[in-house]
């Protein structure tokens, strides 16, 4: 993991919840992933 983003707010009443993580491997490729609502909460549990 090279970077986790800050927890952003969306929605009219900021209900939506987002993520973005990077993920790079050995060879320098950069996978950049979008985390939503739920999947967030079990990503804050590792």
């Amino acid at each position: 993991i090279e970077a986790i983003g800050p927890l952003e707010s969306h929605g009219k009443f900021g209900g939506l919840k987002r993520r973005q993580i990077t993920l790079v491997d050995n060879e320098g490729y950069e996978l950049k992933f979008l985390l939503w609502g739920e999947q967030i909460v079990l990503a804050d549990l590792f």
